[in-house]
């Protein structure tokens, strides 16, 4: 009955294959002023400029200074960094940010449907007094976003990123306003959720957590899960309920790549179909579909002493924080070569070079029963006497495992990092060679005091993947897959999703392969209509 439709109809079996290659050669081949004076022409391009714009993968990133503009400053001094925020800081943010989705919409072709968002500070909640700043920035960023936009976010002391033609930074207050991701995932399903409080306390977060729904993509998808997920949480968050809805969610989605952090801030950024809210919740987004991901996770420690075997050892059981029963282990004795050495002996021989070194007092014991797999990471938490040994950090321990004591180094870390990066683009070379936009989710501790200089990720990301985008915060707890040292670069394993410290978690995003589909075109095409049959009346 629509003859558009029925006119789209007979173009499909042309369409179907066709790749966006040869449309781009067909347009520049044509003698456009002439075809634009055809009524079906100007459709045809109509038509193909909403295709484009709907179905262009994009990530752009831009920071924004603290004098609300899109350049960079110099980094201030330590001393600058003391000083509070003004008091107009907050009101700068929400004045700002609005022009800054403008200034992104003008220059990229196609539309945001993505959004991920990272003031500084935690001082942008809008409190009373800034109310009515915040709820006019609200109307106006409602009015800019389109229905279908979907974006968390959330405040941090500092921020983190790589914009396009701007290079890395990283900056407090006194240097950035915020750095913000714009995105467009087509052929992807993008859910957001938030969880308050009273509910992860009560074990019902998982209920808040969108299922996949494989009829949001359309016909012809294999797809079966969520891809992604990306959790962002107030640091009051880190209790046993929350590890124990981790732990759920992991199982429940075995194929999505978890990431995230704790923020500072109480209040989170909240974007779900075009509607900005600033919620007191953990917050998430799960995208599924047509999207290439990798995440990688380093902390790269660093071997001390001798590499062991566990030949006794003992599991403990305390009773945590939270009030729960926490299990620990107790290291009593390993095998150095063929000496037999008391744990406790074996762990302070390790810590009195620590204490010798001029490098970070930080320090982990190691355990693994397969080196291909790396070493997983037990926090030291002291020596015991009875039963005399080290206790650690950790249920994951039994006889005959190597043992190995591991610091953390500035210098292993930027290597590990810029490996970590390669590895990436290794794991997603079987589905696309292009990096679109990446997210990082770093520790506080790893920054301007572990480094002694600023933007040191930020700078080994952007001399890794030049010219594409980064957006992120430095967190109090990060989400990801195990960080396990002296893991091969070129693993494909992956350990379980777990809340870690002292690691830099990178979610990055790769173009993936377009997939023409009758689907695309009969939304373009029945739009375009009814467009038409509204200018007519």
């Amino acid at each position: 009955k629509n003859p558009l439709i029925t006119h789209a109809s007979n173009m499909s079996s042309r369409l179907q294959n066709l790749r966006e290659e040869i449309v781009w050669e067909i347009l520049l081949f044509l003698d456009s002023r002439t075809l634009g004076k055809c009524a079906s022409s100007c459709f045809l391009f109509s038509t193909l400029g909403k295709l484009i714009s709907t179905r262009t993968p994009m990530w752009t990133t831009i920071t924004m200074d603290s004098d609300g503009r899109t350049t960079f400053k110099s980094l201030p001094t330590s001393q600058l960094r003391r000083i509070p925020p003004p008091a107009d800081h907050n009101d700068m943010f929400w004045q700002a940010f609005p022009k800054c989705i403008l200034e992104t919409q003008r220059t990229v072709t196609p539309r945001i449907n993505t959004m991920f968002l990272f003031p500084t500070m935690g001082r942008f909640a809008p409190s009373l007094k800034a109310s009515d700043a915040h709820f006019q920035t609200k109307e106006a960023i409602e009015k800019i976003l389109t229905p279908d936009c979907v974006g968390i976010g959330c405040a941090s002391p500092e921020v983190t990123s790589v914009g396009r033609g701007k290079g890395p930074m990283s900056g407090t207050w006194a240097e950035t306003l915020c750095t913000v991701s714009f995105a467009n995932f087509p052929e992807c399903t993008r859910k957001v959720f938030k969880v308050d409080a009273k509910t992860m306390e009560e074990n019902r977060a998982l209920d808040e957590t969108p299922l996949f729904n494989l009829d949001s993509l359309g016909d012809g998808t294999d797809e079966e899960d969520w891809k992604v997920i990306v959790i962002l949480a107030p640091a009051d968050f880190q209790t046993g309920a929350f590890e124990k809805y981790l732990a759920d969610l992991e199982k429940r989605h075995p194929k999505a790549e978890i990431i995230g952090g704790f923020h500072s801030g109480t209040t989170a950024y909240y974007i779900d179909e075009g509607r900005f809210t600033t919620p007191r919740a953990l917050v998430g987004m799960c995208i599924g579909g047509n999207v290439v991901y990798s995440s990688q996770i380093s902390r790269a420690c660093k071997p001390m002493g001798e590499l062991a075997e566990v030949t006794q050892c003992e599991t403990l059981s305390r009773t945590g924080n939270s009030g729960e029963e926490e299990e620990e282990a107790c290291l009593i004795e390993v095998k150095v070569g063929e000496k037999l050495v008391q744990g406790s002996q074996y762990i302070q021989e390790s810590y009195t070079k620590l204490m010798d070194s001029n490098g970070p007092k930080m320090m982990f014991c190691g355990l693994t029963d397969d080196e291909e797999k790396g070493y997983e990471c037990a926090n030291i938490f002291g020596l015991s006497k009875q039963p005399p040994g080290a206790i650690l950090g950790t249920n994951n321990i039994k006889n005959g495992m190597k043992a190995q004591v591991f610091t953390l180094d500035p210098v292993s870390s930027k290597l590990d990092v810029a490996a970590r990066l390669e590895g990436a683009k290794r794991v997603a070379s079987k589905h696309s060679s292009i990096v679109l936009g990446s997210l990082l989710i770093t520790c506080g501790g790893r920054s301007m005091g572990f480094y002694g200089e600023e933007g040191v990720e930020a700078g080994i990301f952007h001399e890794q993947l030049g010219g594409v985008g980064m957006s992120g915060f430095f967190s109090g707890g990060e989400i990801g897959p195990d960080a396990r040292a002296a893991l091969p670069y070129d693993s494909e394993f992956r350990g379980r999703t777990k809340l870690q410290g002292f690691t830099s978690v990178f979610g990055v995003f790769f173009v993936p392969q377009y997939k023409p589909t009758w689907t695309a075109l009969t939304e373009i095409f029945t739009q375009r209509y009814h467009e038409m049959e509204q200018k007519n009346k």
